[in-house]
């Protein structure tokens, strides 16, 4: 069972990722940019593109990364926004809401 939850780290990437990074682009840019964290800590990555209009999580699972992508509608969405979107629509086989 994959899924992000309250035991989760969250970190939010201060600058705007470009949306056309996958998971190696957006890992370089944990590793040249949060010098400090690791990117396979099993901490969660957020970045937001220019326009905010999207949103972006990378996620170390023991073995390999996990990726979620999100389109957030046609105005500039802020952090909370982001979060309850998640919580609203992402929903796990237990039933349990993460994020």
């Amino acid at each position: 069972m994959y899924s992000l939850n309250n035991c989760n780290k969250y970190y939010l990437y201060q600058g705007y990722a470009s949306m056309s990074l996958g998971i190696d682009g957006l890992y370089r840019l944990v590793r040249s940019e949060m010098k400090q964290l690791s990117p396979i800590s099993g901490d969660a990555f957020i970045f937001f593109g220019k326009a905010r209009k999207s949103v972006k999580i990378l996620k170390w699972d023991g073995d390999g990364f996990l990726y979620w992508r999100r389109r957030l509608g046609g105005k500039e969405a802020t952090v909370r926004q982001v979060m309850e979107a998640w919580d609203r629509l992402v929903e796990w086989d237990t039933g349990r809401k993460v994020l």
